[in-house]
């Protein structure tokens, strides 16, 4: 099964990888995947948006997630799964 930190050459595990042969390559070690690699499996995977790594449909509904690592949370305490829109309104915003 290919995952995002696949072979660049060969989707093969990095674990047990050892030496693997690839029609075009040859014989070779696990090699890292590039970033860009990274991004396009994941976006092939896990269906996430490969410029910001987000699920398209629920981050472009404006929905707060509440994952620090891509989403800003509006204010102190807000909930994961509320609109932005709801959110904002429920602080005296637009």
């Amino acid at each position: 099964m290919t995952t995002p930190e696949s072979c660049r050459w060969c989707d093969g595990p990095k674990q047990g990888h050892g030496q693997r042969y690839t029609t075009g390559i040859g014989w070779h070690a696990y090699e890292a995947p590039e970033t860009e690699l990274i991004e396009a499996r994941m976006q092939a995977k896990y269906g996430l948006d490969a410029a910001t790594g987000m699920d398209d449909e629920y981050h472009r509904a404006g929905v707060y997630c509440g994952e620090p690592s891509h989403c800003t949370e509006p204010f102190p305490g807000a909930l994961p799964g509320m609109p932005y829109h709801k959110v904002r309104s429920q602080v005296g915003g637009r």
